[in-house]
């Protein structure tokens, strides 16, 4: 029997074996139905002919290909969840301190790209409190920029998994803590670091999606978007476009997970758009490197992971911890500085 599981979720099988239903497809397959909503079942069904040479007797088989199109279903809609979620939202919100926009010309950005919070190979507390303490030496370099905003970009694979220790397109994971949990830690973790961000600064704040954590973190924006909806200074894009952008003075500033596009189409989809900015910078996560590349006025930086390593990430030569990246981006000047902790 050979098995296939497509990156949108599809499941096909070609069997001489009896499966001639979907519960025989989720069985061979060993998907739980609990875990995944059913959007198209189709079933091809035909006849092959085989002769005998013997005796010249015709055998007719008749053969299936059983093919089901799912959509990963949240664990994060259950009800309990959904009360721990209104009680992370409504306790000790920290007070804000109403930061009036100065007239813009620094612009300091954070990026958090690659975190995988709930991987087997961290300490989820201890590995977000160090992410903390090295996000708020970050910020205070950022500072002395004096900056009149903030943009801070979560930019995908917060978590380490979606559902059930897998990827959004099914990938078995390692995790230290259930997606229920890590959302719940996460949601708290990311709740306090804008907050303390807002009472320095008014702050911009972009969630984009990776192929990870695709749902989880579109309701990780959500709940952050509702959690400040009341709160002036603090503006949270959680959209699920896969490229995020800010136009600013001369810039354009753009974000992706990195999965999503390739570089030489990067430069093209900001530019059809009527953009004629001087500067162009787009920021990605997802190959866990930092390297900077130029096409044409774009400049790409791909940022590394924070995150600790795992078997399979050395295995794949990632064989230490990357450094979090914050920028400066002047008005008129386009970025000038960029700093690493």
């Amino acid at each position: 029997m050979q098995i296939k599981l497509h990156n949108w979720h599809t499941i096909e099988a070609i069997s001489d074996k009896r499966i001639l239903t979907l519960e025989d497809l989720l069985q061979a397959t060993n998907m739980n139905p609990e875990l995944w909503e059913i959007l198209n079942v189709v079933n091809n069904k035909r006849d092959c002919s085989s002769t005998n040479r013997k005796d010249w007797k015709i055998t007719t088989v008749e053969n299936h290909q059983i093919k089901a199109t799912m959509k990963p279903l949240s664990q994060l809609v259950k009800p309990d969840i959904m009360a721990k979620l209104k009680e992370i939202l409504d306790s000790n919100i920290r007070p804000l301190v109403k930061v009036p926009e100065k007239e813009w010309e620094v612009l300091a950005n954070i990026n958090h790209f690659d975190l995988h919070i709930n991987r087997y190979a961290n300490n989820t507390k201890k590995y977000l409190k160090d992410i903390n303490d090295k996000t708020m030496r970050l910020f205070e370099l950022l500072l002395r920029d004096n900056p009149a905003k903030l943009l801070y970009i979560n930019g995908g694979d917060y978590f380490n998994s979606d559902i059930k220790s897998r990827t959004t397109k099914g990938t078995d994971q390692l995790n230290s803590l259930k997606e229920q949990e890590a959302f719940g830690i996460g949601l708290q973790h990311q709740r306090d670091l804008i907050a303390t961000f807002a009472s320095e600064l008014p702050v911009d704040v972009m969630y984009v999606s990776g192929n990870h954590d695709e749902y989880t973190t579109n309701y990780l924006g959500q709940a952050i978007d509702l959690a400040f909806s009341k709160t002036e200074g603090v503006n949270v894009d959680s959209t699920d476009k896969p490229i995020k952008r800010m136009n600013r003075g001369n810039n354009t500033i753009a974000t992706m997970h990195g999965d999503m596009i390739k570089d030489n189409q990067i430069l093209p989809n900001l530019v059809t758009e009527g953009n004629t900015k001087k500067f162009i910078y787009a920021m990605k996560g997802d190959k866990h490197v930092k390297t900077t590349k130029e096409i044409g006025n774009c400049l790409i930086d791909t940022y590394p992971s924070p995150a600790n390593n795992d078997d399979w990430s050395l295995r794949n030569g990632w064989n230490k911890k990357g450094k979090i990246y914050g920028n400066s981006f002047d008005k008129k000047e386009g970025k000038i500085s960029e700093y690493g902790r």
